[in-house]
């Protein structure tokens, strides 16, 4: 912008790897946008817009973010096994596009003007992420090597799931896990469902459906000898009913509630009981 100019360096690690996807590209593009015309939008709008991967500063232009200004771990995303050295990683994929404008009149020392720019976030008319699947993927890192251990889809898009298309990961989550010293990690997603996980595989043990999308952390905590996990299920679980330009929330009421389920011993099935 006038009177700004970017460093010319920034810190780019080498290690560990990333737990997101940092770059998105016209072959990127999600094979879920059914509708053509906005499919060749989209393609012309990335083509024109500046698109120099992390840290490229925003401008006047159009200028695309990658994985996006809601996108990364941003949500209280991470879980810590400091006995193992193991660290748990849920983030979500969503590009944004960002756009300078001035906020008032065009006028004044060019150095001193102030501009905005809106979320920009790259919805498609089903209410999905511009960016191919996965939206959202749960990432384990062995901090005693730096490396993945393992990285999996977390979640479905119910409308999608109906179809049989699965592996996608669920589609704007605000959720984070938290690991057990019985080798489990829990999580639930807004896909309605609650998840047991394996920590050396992440592979799914458990799950369970509750009556509405699953937000934020789990509580957890021990009662005479016995663990309980209480998760708030209060969002829905559509894509179309989120605050999103072109996709206004529902007024339609969700049967939210808190879900506890009870843990009796640490090798030893989950009894749910709300």
């Amino acid at each position: 912008m006038p009177g700004e100019e970017a460093w010319p360096t920034q810190p780019f690690p080498t290690g560990p790897p990333p737990f997101a996807r940092q770059s998105f590209t016209v072959k990127d593009l999600s094979p879920f946008i059914d509708d053509p015309a906005e499919l060749a939008r989209l393609r012309e709008d990335m083509q024109a817009a500046r698109n120099e991967g992390l840290f490229t500063p925003p401008g006047l232009k159009n200028t695309v973010e990658m994985p996006g200004n809601n996108g990364g771990a941003n949500f209280s995303g991470t879980a810590i096994d400091p006995e193992h050295g193991m660290m748990f990683v849920i983030s979500k994929d969503f590009p944004a596009m960002l756009r300078l404008s001035l906020t008032g009149p065009d006028t004044g020392d060019p150095a001193t003007l102030r501009y905005k720019s809106a979320f920009g976030f790259m919805v498609t008319g089903n209410g999905l992420s511009a960016i191919k699947p996965p939206w959202t993927t749960f990432t384990a890192y062995d901090l005693n090597s730096g490396t993945i251990k393992w990285q999996i889809p977390l979640g479905q898009v119910p409308e999608l799931a109906a179809k049989g298309i699965t592996d996608t990961g669920s589609h704007f989550p605000k959720v984070g896990p938290v690991v057990t010293a019985g080798g489990l990690i829990f999580t639930g997603t807004r896909d309605r469902d609650i998840r047991a996980l394996d920590v050396d595989t992440g592979k799914e043990l458990w799950k369970a459906e509750v009556e509405a999308g699953v937000e934020g952390i789990p509580a957890v905590y021990e009662v005479n000898g016995r663990e309980y996990l209480v998760y708030c299920a209060a969002a829905r679980a559509t894509t179309h009913t989120h605050a999103i330009p072109g996709h206004p929330a529902s007024n339609a009421p969700v049967p939210g509630a808190y879900v506890a389920f009870a843990l009796p011993s640490p090798t030893a099935s989950l009894n749910g009981a709300k």
